[in-house]
């Protein structure tokens, strides 16, 4: 089984502030990467994961365009997560 590299959520795990948006990024590409090498359902929603803890950070209050492409990627990658629990249903 493969490890899903993600951080924790400020809500509810004793964190006075969110993750700092670049670490955030940083395992966002690693995961995207990672995909493109040997796509997997648990990659796939990693990502999604990662986004929305983007989306709800507060440095993104601020940023429309990256907030905007976030929200592109987002509803991107669900629609592949979904794709990828589709195919696993199938076989």
């Amino acid at each position: 089984m493969q490890a899903m590299l993600t951080l924790p959520a400020p809500e509810g795990t004793g964190l006075d502030r969110p993750p700092r948006r670049d670490l955030l990024e940083v395992v966002l590409l690693y995961l995207m990467t990672r995909h493109t090498l040997k796509p997997s359902p648990g990659l796939a929603q990693g990502v999604v994961h990662h986004l929305r803890l983007l989306l709800a950070h507060p440095d993104l209050r601020h940023t429309p365009v990256d907030r905007s492409a976030y929200e592109t990627l987002l509803k991107d990658w669900m629609l592949l997560a979904c794709d990828h629990q589709g195919n696993q249903l199938s076989h």
